[in-house]
């Protein structure tokens, strides 16, 4: 028990924080508790992630000290905890509405009782694979164990030997396993499971919960169903890849640029910034998705806020800073050539033009795409397409939507120039890569139906 509120601790001081913020932008209660623990899940673990890897480089992977300093968590926790009591006494707040607040948190922990099914499902499936499908136990996991295992040689973990474990991907997701499993005293695999299905609620939470302040009731009803009845987010958190936590920490990032988007918060620029730099921090395919996401904050404030332009990036990238220099760091000093991006150069541009490759590549993706997001996905983006094109939806939601297809375009791109066997490359990473950014399309469209709740709901303060 001690172990498990040693890991949590970090999440709570997030969630705390985060509830912080939300209360001067949203009065939406149980929406806003719900959002705030889920955003404080995906942050509070990145931040983890990125202190345990600089405290293992500081100490050599001395294990023992990365233990012990873990203790500094609750103790923040608690020192934030006294703080906004004293804050809270000092405005005269009432004491019942604290007790209102615990019971909004109750209720909307209750929301997720509508996904017991889906998690029954997922911890049955993840009876029959405890160690995760191939690539965690090859690559994820197995980085994690590597590291703990091997000690002060901590740094053999990424080898020239160890290349067909592809030592170079990042490791938000490997530190935040090896924290639960030094957490734990031991190499249960009950740890990966736990983390996985919280990254998995995780990312349901946000999507629900933004949904519910920015759009209001019915919607977030609406989007509570169609996750359910679409269960591809569980079924891809048991394999216990990197997948979902990009998917989480993807969605944490639109959620909280929907929320700053007219507040113009300066808290929530610092916090967008660092949920986007730690999505690259937990795949491959986070880099993309954080450049693009520069080049759609750089160009909005260019257009639209030139007078705060600079002070905007500014804070963007000051909360991107930690994750970017782990990334930094790792990249410089560890990682080898990644074994994709090694293989690609001027001859694979000649694949382009194939027709043989083209034919192939639209049959396999003919095949892919109803598979991988089902006939309700591509009703849900039809009627988007329809309403993009009648010129209805709020900017913000409009740049979530065009962000992930720009995303999804940039995968195809690679998957088409694979130099691996196509059809071996695309049946293996369409399902997966598909999850990345569903979680955004759904939150774009449903704020792109109700542009004026969304407006009313979002004051400048």
């Amino acid at each position: 028990m001690i172990a498990a509120l040693l890991f949590i601790a970090p999440v709570i001081i997030f969630g705390m924080l985060i509830e912080r913020w939300l209360s001067r932008v949203t009065s939406c209660g149980w929406a806003a508790v719900m959002l705030s623990l889920s955003l404080g899940w995906v942050c509070g673990l990145a931040a983890a992630s990125v202190v345990a890897y600089a405290i293992i480089v500081v100490t050599g992977g001395n294990f023992e000290v990365l233990s012990a300093l873990e203790w500094l968590w609750p103790i923040l926790c608690g020192a934030l905890l006294f703080s906004l009591r004293k804050s809270a006494l000092r405005s005269g707040e009432p004491h019942g509405e604290r007790l209102v607040v615990v019971l909004k948190a109750v209720a909307g922990f209750l929301l997720f009782w509508c996904f017991t099914v889906q998690v029954l499902r997922f911890l049955d499936f993840s009876a029959d694979i405890p160690n995760g499908s191939w690539d965690a136990w090859a690559i994820w996991n197995a980085r994690a164990k590597n590291i703990l295992m091997l000690g002060g040689r901590w740094r053999e973990a990424f080898s020239a030997a160890r290349a067909w474990s592809h030592p170079d991907y990042p490791l938000l997701l490997p530190l935040v396993v090896l924290r639960g499993w030094v957490l734990a005293g031991n190499l249960s695999p009950l740890v990966p499971i736990g983390i996985a299905l919280g990254y998995t609620l995780a990312l349901t939470g946000i999507t629900i919960g933004a949904v519910r302040i920015v759009a209001g009731a019915l919607p977030a009803g609406m989007t509570a169903a169609f996750i359910l009845i679409h269960a591809s987010w569980f079924a891809v958190g048991t394999s216990q890849l990197a997948d979902i936590p990009l998917a989480a920490t993807v969605a944490a990032a639109y959620a909280i640029y929907l929320l700053s988007f007219q507040t113009k918060s300066r808290a929530g620029r610092v916090l967008l910034g660092f949920t986007c730099a730690a999505a690259a921090w937990t795949k491959h395919e986070g880099a993309p998705f954080f450049i693009v996401c520069v080049a759609f904050f750089a160009v909005e404030g260019f257009r639209y806020n030139r007078a705060g332009f600079r002070a905007s990036v500014g804070t963007f990238l000051a909360g991107a800073a930690a994750p970017l220099l782990a990334i930094a760091h790792f990249t410089i000093t560890l990682a080898p050539a990644n074994d994709l991006a090694s293989q690609f150069g001027a001859g694979r541009i000649g694949t382009l033009f194939s027709g043989d490759r083209i034919s192939e590549f639209a049959h396999l993706l003919a095949g892919l795409v109803p598979e991988s997001f089902g006939l309700e996905w591509i009703v849900l983006l039809i009627a988007g397409g329809i309403a993009i094109f009648r010129g209805r939806g709020s900017r913000a939601a409009l740049t979530g939507i065009f962000a992930a297809a720009l995303l999804y375009v940039i995968y195809l791109a690679v998957l088409f120039t694979t130099p691996y066997t196509l059809a071996w490359h695309m049946q293996t990473a369409f399902g997966r890569i598909a999850v990345h950014y569903q979680a955004v399309l759904l939150m774009g469209i449903a704020v792109m139906f109700v542009p004026r709740a969304y407006s009313a709901k979002l004051s400048p303060r």
